[in-house]
């Protein structure tokens, strides 16, 4: 299990790239960290059993066809924050955030057993509060796996497919509909005990 947490960033060409303390989120490509390093690492780690969350805004594969750069932005509703930090985008029509969820992320290749589970769709932001010391996902992640809650059937035992369910449900539920969290599953079959 691979777990990343802090600012996700797209340059000018929507690519995806996670912020280093010292990355100039003005060109992100210089010192930021591109998604292929982490879709590298899984694709050459031999376990059969692999899973990557991420964190961050904009976290979710886009279509760069589908979408356009917007202003920039910085929100603070009561408790509830959101920052962006370097480009940000709208879709170009009105889209449905889960129809979108069943084609995201770049390619991890087929069959190297990887799932991958965002945080966000590619157009929306990481939302956190001070109230949850997190943000939002890594919130609800901690809780579902300390509290029991993520183990959907009972059986004492908590599965990936459990915890994906229990992060789209309650991470949507915690935000109001601000932020849906998306995933890839690259092997159906793949299903295992996390906790």
């Amino acid at each position: 299990m691979l777990f990343v947490a802090g600012h996700g960033v797209l340059d000018l060409n929507f690519d995806y790239y996670l912020a280093t303390y010292d990355m100039d989120f003005k060109n992100p490509a210089e010192k930021g960290i591109p998604y292929d390093v982490f879709d590298d690492l899984l694709d050459n780690t031999k376990s059969r059993k692999k899973v990557m969350f991420i964190d961050a805004c904009h976290s979710g594969e886009i279509d760069k066809d589908d979408v356009i750069k917007s202003e920039t932005i910085e929100s603070e509703q009561g408790d509830i924050k959101f920052r962006s930090a370097g480009i940000n985008i709208a879709n170009r029509e009105e889209t449905n955030v889960l129809d979108l969820a069943k084609s995201l992320f770049a390619d991890m290749r087929l069959n190297n057993g990887t799932t991958v589970i965002s945080s966000a769709g590619g157009n929306e932001f990481a939302i956190e509060s001070d109230n949850w010391k997190n943000g939002a996902f890594t919130y609800c992640f901690l809780y579902g796996l300390s509290s029991g809650d993520a183990d959907l059937n009972k059986n004492k035992s908590i599965t990936l497919s459990e915890i994906q369910e229990y992060l789209l449900f309650q991470v949507n539920k915690l935000t109001e509909g601000a932020q849906t969290p998306t995933s890839r599953v690259e092997n159906l079959n793949n299903d295992f005990v996390i906790r």
